[in-house]
């Protein structure tokens, strides 16, 4: 009977169950952050004089796990898509830097460094948009060479965007090239085309 309340006229059992779901469910509370929104839930429930039963605090545990995927539900996403035409360059990158021009969303340019060598590879690239804005990824890069055409490869790529500045502020996605490199050209070239989807606060604003 320690469930139930008195009123003047009632007695009565409320059970609350509270569930944040994010607008794109992203995992963005971990670790200590979800400790302390739970012991915060719990400390006001107390001052409330609401029970916490055994199966209250199991839902909790639920609804906290459930709020890893919610303060982010102010971000926006959008796709991106368009081509890049990079040029080897000379430069103190231990494994080489391409330079590229940018078409479609994220027109402007382009850099990109190998990061690791093979059989590991993978790649740092930054996109500087006409209007500013600064595009952050690291990518996983492989070629396939192109039978009966020495110095041609199938080049594909696979992108993590890990931030930025100006409307890709803080933004995550995911993003991937396809295309061709020409390694027997002087300058060595590659042509490629990229498309994905990029998420965050401002993607659908100008950024500051």
């Amino acid at each position: 009977m320690r469930e139930y309340r008195p009123a003047a006229h009632t007695t009565y059992c409320l059970h609350h169950i509270f569930v944040f779901i994010a607008k794109y469910r992203w995992p963005v509370l971990r670790g200590e952050a979800v400790r302390e929104l739970r012991e915060l839930i719990r400390e006001i429930s107390k001052k409330r004089k609401f029970l916490m039963t055994r199966y209250t605090q199991l839902a909790l545990m639920v609804c906290v796990a459930v709020a890893g995927t919610a303060v982010e539900a102010r971000a926006d996403c959008h796709k991106v898509r368009g081509s890049i035409a990079e040029t080897s360059i000379p430069s103190n990158d231990p494994i080489g830097r391409l330079l590229g021009t940018v078409t479609g969303v994220l027109n402007g340019a382009s850099t990109v460094y190998i990061t690791s060598r093979p059989p590991h590879v993978t790649s740092f690239d930054v996109f500087l948009t006409t209007a500013g804005d600064v595009l952050i990824a690291t990518g996983v890069p492989t070629r396939t060479s192109v039978p009966d055409e020495p110095g041609e490869f199938i080049s594909h790529v696979d992108l993590t965007v890990i931030g930025g500045s100006g409307k890709y502020a803080e933004a995550t996605g995911t993003m991937t090239f396809d295309g061709r490199s020409h390694t027997g050209t002087v300058p060595p070239t590659t042509d490629l085309v990229y498309e994905g989807t990029v998420c965050g606060p401002n993607v659908n604003g100008g950024g500051k």
